[in-house]
């Protein structure tokens, strides 16, 4: 999943890349050519714009746009693919509390 939080930076999907700042993002992973264009976006201060793995099949910020911070309310902390890579992300250690586990 690629997340852009850092205000100022732009977002744009042409030509079946995503591209953050006007140069092609660098992702960790191979990706399918993306089948679907997003116009140039600027990232707002207390928003991210979220892209999700399956990116051709994402309803992720390409459809609806910036997502507010504060509407995020839990932490990614497991890696399940690729399966090479798959355990606790190293940098995180779960904290699972009833409110979140159970959401707002």
């Amino acid at each position: 999943m690629c997340i852009r939080d850092r205000p100022g930076d732009t977002v744009e999907v042409r030509d079946g890349r995503v591209y953050v700042n006007g140069f092609p993002d660098q992702e960790p992973y191979p990706t399918e050519p993306l089948n679907y264009s997003a116009p140039l976006t600027v990232v707002e201060p207390r928003t991210v714009y979220v892209l999700g793995d399956n990116r051709s099949n994402s309803e992720d910020s390409h459809r609806w746009g910036l997502l507010n911070q504060d509407l995020i309310i839990g932490t990614a902390w497991v890696v399940i693919y690729p399966f090479p890579k798959a355990g606790v992300v190293a940098h995180m250690e779960p904290k699972v509390s009833m409110p979140t586990a159970l959401g707002p």
